[in-house]
């Protein structure tokens, strides 16, 4: 009988850095182990066995994370980004609900932005 993800996942929780270093080199072959952190690896381990049990996120889930990412990312989205030459800067509160409330600060500040 194959062994359960939840039953893989908790024996990792047991093995060294090393092993988990390893482990971890496997999953993601590619990839060298990006930190000496053993939480770190055990987490990132253990949510790649599930994505392989579980064929990944549904492209439902992908899509409204692109969307969150368009919507409310300051990186990707030059709307969202404080200007600097105006001297003022803004500090974006993102609830999870579709709501977003902005903390202006600055003397007179102009933001723009698109709902």
């Amino acid at each position: 009988m194959a062994e359960t993800t939840l039953s893989q996942v908790m024996e990792l929780k047991e093995k060294s850095l090393d092993e988990l270093k390893a482990k971890y080199e496997e999953l993601f072959p590619s990839q060298k182990a990006p930190s000496n952190n053993k939480v770190y690896l055990w987490r990132r381990i253990a949510y790649k066995l599930q994505e392989i049990e579980h064929s990944g996120l549904s492209a439902e889930a992908q899509g409204k994370i692109e969307e969150f990412i368009q919507k409310y990312d300051p990186v990707n989205n030059k709307s969202l980004r404080p200007t600097t030459d105006t001297g003022c800067y803004a500090t974006i509160i993102i609830t999870g609900d579709d709501n977003y409330s902005f903390r202006l600060i600055a003397n007179h500040c102009t933001l723009f932005t698109s709902n």
